[in-house]
């Protein structure tokens, strides 16, 4: 990203905004991120900006969340756009039109991040550590300068970690805390079972409940390497790690590109991940169907689209019923 002079408060606050709003816009790249991490680090007054700048961004995002009423079909541009960018566009206006004061910030990052259903959100910490939240997710985010401790409180997460070993950067998820000192991983969590999967480097897994550190190596589970993914049911032990390929890399993160890629899961499986993406009710009414194997790369959130494609290219019927349900019929 091309950068300004820098000559005061106010361009270094411009120059925050502009970082927030191109991650907030999509997945950034390698040089991105070292772009940006470069720029933090250059200045304790850029590292208070960004602290300062972000946290006003998560309350922008939190108090749009609350205002929009429940989901209509005349809102679907509206969704398209992102709640994201409503509030990068906020939070350009407030840093243009505010004077704020100075002085250190005590743990600006703080604060709890949501996205609706199909929508994601791409977060940047103060250390230059960035997250994408995928649909339907609820991050609690605290820093202090001794820790970086986050709460999955529901959904999805891919967590880009900035190296800093004099500080661990740990993810809690109910009973089960992912700790980390400079790597890549995600982590989905659903009502009865977790996933993590690491994509650089090394996290280690612990027992705790939620409120605890994952100081205490009497609770450590195991570790999980790159290329590895681990599931664990609630109060069981995980399951041993499994090698995942690159190109099965690729499809399980595809949400971070927005888009949904299948390669011969069971229906029921694939209308269980498209229904992650809606607030439409997809149900499948012939379990002659339920593990028909299933293969496409869609865009999530597109329901009419995939519904389509499923109906062109697979024994499939659909039937829209008048409250909005979508039932799924093996073809006559």
């Amino acid at each position: 990203m091309a950068e300004p002079a820098v000559h005061g408060r106010s361009d270094i606050d411009k120059e925050a905004c502009a970082w927030i709003a191109q991650f907030d816009g999509g997945e950034p790249s390698p040089a991105d991120l070292e772009a940006f991490r470069e720029w933090v680090n250059r200045s304790p007054r850029h590292r208070e900006a960004i602290e300062r700048l972000s946290s006003l961004w998560g309350e922008l995002n939190d108090l749009t969340l609350l205002a929009v009423p429940p989901p209509v079909k005349t809102r679907r541009a509206w969704r398209s756009l992102g709640l994201g960018a409503v509030a990068a566009v906020l939070v350009l206006a407030v840093a243009a039109t505010l004077r704020l004061p100075f002085g250190e910030p005590a743990s600006q990052a703080d604060g709890v991040y949501a996205t609706a259903v199909g929508e994601k959100q791409t977060i940047v910490l103060p250390d230059g550590s960035t997250i994408q939240l995928n649909t339907a997710t609820r991050l609690r985010v605290s820093y202090s300068p001794q820790r970086r401790e986050l709460f999955l409180l529901a959904g999805e997460a891919f967590f880009d970690v900035a190296h800093d070993p004099q500080r661990a950067f740990l993810v809690n998820a109910g009973e089960r805390t992912v700790r980390a000192v400079g790597t890549a991983f995600s982590i989905h969590r659903d009502s009865d079972v977790l996933e993590v999967l690491v994509t650089e480097g090394v996290v280690e897994l612990s027992r705790g409940a939620e409120g605890t550190t994952a100081h205490d190596t009497s609770r450590v589970l195991g570790k999980v390497l790159r290329g590895q993914r681990v599931r664990l049911a609630r109060e069981a032990e995980p399951s041993a790690p499994e090698a995942v390929s690159d190109e099965e890399l690729t499809r399980e993160l595809a949400w971070r590109q927005g888009m949904l890629s299948f390669s011969g899961e069971p229906l029921a499986v694939v209308v269980d991940e498209i229904g992650r993406y809606t607030n439409t009710r997809i149900v499948i009414r012939d379990a002659s169907i339920e593990n028909l194997r299933i293969g496409g790369y869609f865009r999530a959130g597109d329901t009419d689209t995939m519904l389509d494609a499923l109906e062109a290219g697979f024994p499939i019927e659909i039937h829209r019923l008048p409250d909005g349900t979508v039932q799924l019929h093996a073809r006559q």
